[in-house]
């Protein structure tokens, strides 16, 4: 997991402290992190680079066995190590779409995909806020096929 905010430069980078820019969630993975999935692998999805299925091949791995492959089980924000955070007993489509992409990587992932797809179009508009629909609706394009890849 990577955190919203990293500070230091160089060679020493760390998590953000809490309250670093935003609040006490900075160091972790919460909903400026959340976007990371669905970015890294749209990288891997137009370009091709193994870089980035590197990267988002053991997060899949990792959400799909912490939830026992049930798009229910995904949560809001997650420790660096990969904890639910306490207190965030609910869902937030800005977490699950952006997993939604980070699984198109590998077919070994249709079957998880199928049920986040299923999951994902389920919500109504009216379900949650300007944030997560944003993010639903961007996700939906690429999850959909219905994206463009610039000429070189």
């Amino acid at each position: 997991m990577v955190p919203d905010f990293i500070q230091g430069s160089n060679n020493k980078q760390r998590p953000a402290k809490r309250h670093y820019l935003e609040s006490k969630y900075d160091g972790i993975y919460n909903y400026n992190a959340c976007r990371v999935p669905w970015r890294v692998a749209m990288d891997y999805i137009m370009s091709g680079d193994h870089r980035s299925k590197e990267f988002v091949d053991p997060i899949n791995k990792w959400l799909r066995e912490t939830t026992a492959n049930n798009p229910d089980n995904i949560s809001a924000g997650y420790t660096l190590e990969g904890d639910d955070l306490k207190n965030r007993n609910f869902e937030a489509l800005s977490f699950i779409s952006s997993f939604a992409i980070s699984a198109m990587v590998d077919i070994k992932n249709q079957e998880w995909l199928n049920k986040l797809w299923n999951y994902i179009i389920n919500f109504k508009l009216m379900d949650f806020d300007y944030y997560d629909n944003s993010i639903k609706m961007l996700n939906l394009i690429i999850l959909s096929h219905n994206y463009w890849t610039p000429n070189e």
